[in-house]
């Protein structure tokens, strides 16, 4: 209902108060700070005699932590990437590796390949029978000496990075390769750091002669070997065509 008009009513305003005080104080910590600090491991720390026993507890514990930790280090530490295990599940510390076969660096995968040997001067063949993704190196058989750099095993193989190599000539495909003057020849094309050909061309390594040249890479000088077959634009040339040399790309 309505108050009787003679009522009074009096305003008491909150006062914003003190939290409440907490039964558990903080420790306090006396600093002597006349004192200055001195570094343990340091040539120029002295001991004093009333504290020499706790000085060396403290180092001996500080020695004992450190070599904890460097064990710990040393168990967490993986091995080292072996290309020969990369791939085999249970060999490998590597649990996923995603490339492609059909790339650029899986199609090398059993073409020969020359590197070149900077002190001897000349070049060391081989044929390239792995690639690792891992560690982006292909497994080389030299079909002579190696080089005196490279580390071989008992099948006269090492593991070398194509890519960071100076001197590299790799074949990538067998042809039919055709020179003004001369009958279609059973070629190999080679790609090469060293003799890059200009674009739109290709060099070529013949079978038999181990001449070279430089072709278009076109169906006009170039048409795919296929084990051999002829087809109807090469069999329009009449000049007789090196028996021995179509044998050894037969063999490759």
């Amino acid at each position: 209902g309505l108050l009787p008009p003679d009522t009074v009513i009096i305003h008491h305003p909150k006062k914003r108060g003190r939290p409440p005080k907490h039964g558990n104080k903080k420790q306090k910590i006396s600093l002597d700070l006349t004192q200055p600090a001195v570094n343990r491991h340091s040539k120029a720390y002295v001991k004093r005699p009333d504290t020499a026993d706790d000085d060396d507890a403290a180092m001996e514990e500080d020695s004992i932590d450190d070599a904890a930790s460097a064990e710990d280090e040393e168990d967490e530490m993986e091995p080292p990437t072996d290309p020969e295990t990369t791939l085999e599940p249970k060999a490998s510390h590597l649990t996923t590796v995603h490339w492609d076969p059909h790339g650029a660096a899986g199609r090398k995968i059993g073409w020969k390949v020359r590197i070149a040997d900077d002190k001897l001067g000349d070049w060391k063949e081989g044929r390239i029978l792995r690639y690792d993704p891992c560690t982006h190196k292909h497994k080389v058989q030299f079909e002579d000496s190696p080089r005196a750099v490279d580390k071989v095993d008992t099948e006269n193989s090492t593991w070398i990075h194509l890519r960071m190599e100076d001197g590299v000539q790799v074949a990538t495909r067998l042809v039919w390769a055709h020179v003004k003057g001369y009958a279609w020849w059973p070629a190999m094309v080679m790609e090469s750091d060293v003799h890059q050909a200009r674009d739109g061309y290709v060099g070529v390594e013949f079978f038999g002669s181990m001449e070279v040249a430089t072709v278009r890479d076109a169906p006009e000088s170039l048409r795919p070997f296929d084990h051999g077959k002829v087809d109807n634009y090469i069999s329009k040339n009449k000049k007789k065509r090196n028996a021995s040399a179509v044998a050894l790309a037969m063999d490759e």
